[in-house]
């Protein structure tokens, strides 16, 4: 696509995949593909989009996942959690991977040892301790 394409370094692209056209055809094989599940009704309807051909794992956003529970403004509400969990245990059980935003500090051993993610979006206003 055009950021890969139109401002990456030329020398790079000729010489690891023969071009522009190149680059395009590897970054298309690939593609990481992800579903933001954060919607009640996403959840309600996991075992369909999990079985999507291609798809990669599954991310979602705390807060959107709080407010769809009716929990508005609670992203650490416990049935958010529950439900969060559920959609990663699903996920990997399927052979998905399972990331997701930090809406609190998290110490990197709680990271690694707990119900680690795959990978995880670190905003300008969290913390990893």
């Amino acid at each position: 696509g055009g950021r890969g394409t139109e401002f990456n370094d030329q020398t790079v692209l000729d010489e690891k995949y023969g071009g522009k056209l190149g680059f395009a055809k590897w970054s298309n094989k690939n593609m990481l593909v992800v579903a933001q599940i954060e919607d009640k009704k996403a959840w309600d309807n996991l075992d369909d989009i999990l079985a999507v051909p291609g798809l990669t794992g599954v991310t979602g956003g705390p807060h959107d996942f709080a407010q769809s529970l009716g929990h508005p403004g609670e992203p650490n509400h416990p049935d958010r959690i529950a439900a969060t969990l559920d959609v990663e245990t699903r996920a990997r059980a399927a052979g998905k991977t399972a990331g997701g935003d930090l809406t609190t500090g998290i110490g990197i051993a709680e990271l690694m040892l707990g119900e680690a993610r795959s990978f995880v979006a670190a905003h300008k206003n969290d913390k990893l301790d």
